[in-house]
């Protein structure tokens, strides 16, 4: 799994299963990297079966997990109560410390990005529209979480 920065859609894996879930919502990629906003609740609620069993036979499905509840908060869709534990279980430090750890300077921005997703998940309401943070490697707190 390739990264680009500790954030929850942080690399190659991720963009490949937010893709996948864009093209079963029936949108055009291109589209979709021009216009993210085309990717609407009532798309993700009317495929919402086939991308939940798209997530759950992902290989890296915890990495699938993350990217459906990144697009859940996205779009402000409907988040049942026993798919929101999958997503909070799969976005849990434990599961992702080996990984990480490989290069220990990313570990206190993942812990930050994973926790931020974490409450957002637990508080998500369907109808709201939710942005995770964004903290940028320029920042000089970057590193520290």
């Amino acid at each position: 799994m390739a990264t680009d920065d500790a954030t929850i859609m942080c690399g190659e894996s991720q963009m490949d299963k937010e893709w996948g879930i864009v093209e079963m919502c029936g949108l055009d990629i291109s589209e979709y990297i021009e216009d993210d906003t085309l990717l609407t609740r009532e798309l993700v609620e009317k495929n919402f079966e086939k991308i939940v069993n798209y997530v759950k036979s992902e290989y890296n499905s915890y990495v699938a997990h993350q990217v459906l509840g990144y697009i859940i908060l996205k779009t402000g869709s409907n988040l049942p109560s026993i798919l929101q534990n999958d997503i909070l279980r799969c976005a849990s430090w434990q599961r992702e410390k080996e990984f990480w750890s490989q290069n220990p300077r990313w570990e206190n921005p993942r812990k930050f990005f994973l926790e931020d997703f974490k409450n957002k998940i637990r508080d998500h309401v369907a109808g709201k529209k939710t942005l995770l943070a964004e903290i940028f490697s320029e920042d000089p707190d970057y590193m520290y979480g």
